[in-house]
């Protein structure tokens, strides 16, 4: 009888402190499984597209990858184009961003222009914070990117850098037209930050404007590589682009080239080239020089 007891007594004990095992693994992992919702969700936010308009800055848009970064892409555009345009309104997961209704230097639509977006998404890809900033200081309503939006600019650069933590990020200088035009002289002011300049569409002069004379900023960094990616077919820049080229190679900067001989004479073909133009920037790893057609898939990729 007391044998038979004590197994019961046993049992019953083995049981009640199994049960409360499982209950307190059960209370753990709804606690994990809670958190790891609540972090997928501010990871979530935090991938999503962010605006601000800095003190002493100019407007700015900016959306980090989904993985580690590894630097920043900053794009300036040309003239008449806005910052939003390498945006949507509505991403795929519902999320609607607001300043693509703000009138004034937002423009009042996110136009979501394929080259501008296939260069956000591809360099976000590949662990770049992607950034662009309105141009246009003291141009009217023309929004030419120039030498007086500089300040403003890094002023904005500087402003990203201390919202996102991208302290020691080097920066991927990319402009289209008058934006590329303005890309050497703020590498300039930048220096050793800046990881390389991509001039897109455009010739390169002193400061940015076009008035001023063609030629290599003073001051331009000797480690920082420059690559131009043009259309041969644009008889109004290209004698001065491979004067450039020219004039950059006297001061032995790493001078890269894309000739892309398809498309109008002048438009934004970095979007198409996003990915040999970064793994030029990362690695000195030269493209085909001589495009004559689009990349396979880029006319039927939506973006």
């Amino acid at each position: 009888m007391r044998v038979a007891l004590f197994f019961l007594t046993f049992s019953l004990t083995a049981g009640l402190k199994t049960a409360g095992v499982k209950t307190a693994d059960a209370a753990d992992g709804k606690k994990a499984d809670l958190k790891w919702r609540e972090e997928t969700k501010l990871s979530a936010e935090a991938m999503r597209p962010k605006y601000a308009y800095p003190p002493g800055g100019r407007p700015m848009l900016w959306q980090r990858p989904a993985g580690d970064v590894k630097g920043i892409l900053l794009f300036l555009h040309g003239c008449g184009a806005y910052a939003t345009d390498m945006f949507t309104a509505d991403g795929p997961d519902g999320f609607h961003l607001d300043v693509c209704d703000k009138k004034g230097e937002w423009g009042g639509v996110c136009q979501g222009l394929k080259a501008q977006m296939m260069t956000r998404q591809k360099a976000r890809k590949r662990g770049y914070v992607v950034a662009a900033v309105q141009g246009g200081k003291g141009k009217n309503q023309t929004r030419c990117t120039n030498h007086q939006d500089i300040p403003g600019i890094k002023a904005s650069l500087a402003y990203l850098r201390e919202k996102e933590e991208l302290h020691g990020q080097q920066v991927m200088l990319m402009g289209f037209s008058s934006g590329a035009r303005t890309v050497p002289e703020l590498a300039h002011l930048m220096g050793n930050n800046a990881k390389c300049s991509v001039i897109v569409s455009n010739e390169v002069r002193t400061i940015g404007e076009s008035d001023a004379p063609l030629g290599v900023p003073t001051g331009y960094p000797t480690a920082v590589p420059i690559m131009f990616v043009y259309m041969p077919h644009d008889d109004k820049r290209f004698t001065d682009i491979q004067k450039n080229v020219r004039q950059f190679k006297a001061k032995k900067v790493k001078t890269g080239q894309m000739q892309v001989s398809w498309g109008p004479k002048h438009h934004m073909a970095g979007g198409a080239y996003m990915d040999e133009i970064i793994d030029w920037c990362e690695t000195g790893k030269d493209p085909k020089m001589k495009n004559e057609k689009p990349p396979e898939g880029y006319e039927t990729t939506t973006v």
